[in-house]
């Protein structure tokens, strides 16, 4: 196998997919954009385990620091619903070299069959979720549809934060499945969430 990247790079995997390629990725780019980090990850898509990035990759954020060098994040999705914890990040140089992607992407998400339409109303969601936690008057932050990888399974779930009314409440992260309105996690959420 000859060459795959311009400069030297450093590569780290994590159980046999890359997690992390640093050094000079690419040549100078025409400019440090998402699209351009889109057509960077689908030429080397088989290298970074990534299932046509056009389609299941969404920007997230970019932003581009004080020292000049651009940083944009993208979230995975299937179907157009975001798969929690799978996010890749790529950055640019200040002159526009591609200097470092890392993250996480799940590329068996193709062959998995899950449905994306809810059986439950988010409403219902959070009804459960008050009523697991023993507090019916809980606030509900930030409630999301998305695609939760928990137990080496693919649940179609709602995340969203719980708090209760109380000084001393904990907020909780909580995940509940989207069709059964089983509980499938939740953790405390820590001092900052909601």
């Amino acid at each position: 196998m000859g060459k795959l990247f311009p400069g030297q790079v450093s590569i780290k995997k994590r159980y046999g997919k890359v997690i992390l390629v640093s050094g000079q990725l690419s040549d100078k780019l025409s400019a440090a954009n998402p699209e351009i980090a889109i057509a960077f990850l689908s030429r080397y898509q088989h290298f970074f385990g990534i299932n046509n990035p056009q389609k299941n990759l969404r920007t997230t954020a970019c932003a581009t620091d004080q020292l000049g060098m651009t940083h944009i994040t993208f979230q995975q999705v299937y179907h157009g619903i975001p798969v929690d914890y799978n996010q890749l990040k790529v950055h640019f140089s200040a002159d526009n070299v591609i200097t470092s992607v890392h993250g996480n992407y799940l590329n068996d998400l193709g062959d998995a069959s899950i449905g994306t339409q809810p059986s439950l109303s988010k409403e219902s969601a959070i009804v459960v979720a008050r009523l697991a936690l023993q507090d019916p008057s809980a606030e509900c932050h930030g409630v999301e549809l998305v695609i939760f990888p928990y137990q080496d399974r693919f649940y179609l779930a709602y995340r969203f934060i719980l708090r209760g009314d109380h000084p001393h409440s904990k907020a909780w992260q909580i995940y509940v499945d989207a069709d059964t309105g089983t509980i499938l996690d939740k953790y405390p959420a820590g001092p900052t969430a909601g």
